[in-house]
């Protein structure tokens, strides 16, 4: 039983690889194997987008100099994600 679910488990890892030579032929056959790869993807980019709201909001609707810095430098921050 652990024979089965390590390998199981090593054939979705290797699957979401992020190689187009592996994935593409996996996204046209059975692209199920791919939500891991997905999910990851969504949950960083919902928040990268609630980090550069937030950067927003500090840069557009500052209320002082210190907003304005902090604003940037999270602009800056998360930019290089």
């Amino acid at each position: 039983m652990t024979i089965l679910v390590t390998t199981v488990t090593g054939s979705v890892w290797v699957v979401n690889l992020p190689y187009p030579m592996i994935r593409w032929p996996v996204a046209k056959t059975a692209p199920i194997l791919l939500l891991p790869s997905f999910i990851s993807m969504d949950r960083n980019y919902r928040g990268t987008v609630n980090y550069v709201e937030q950067a927003d909001q500090l840069i557009n609707k500052a209320t002082s100099q210190a907003d304005i810095e902090y604003g940037a430098d999270k602009v800056k921050e998360h930019k290089s994600i």
